[in-house]
């Protein structure tokens, strides 16, 4: 839990530092995130 709440801290720190908004591929990174009721598709 700690590993996770460091790293939304992080992202909370520069999004108000660089005044953007929340980008779910920087925040996951290369990962795509598989919804499986939808037969596969990847979430954006």
């Amino acid at each position: 839990m700690s590993i996770i709440a460091q790293k939304l801290g992080r992202t909370v720190y520069y999004m108000l530092k660089r005044k953007e908004a929340f980008n779910p591929d920087k925040f996951y990174g290369d990962k795509k995130i598989e919804n499986k009721d939808s037969g596969g598709e990847h979430l954006a």
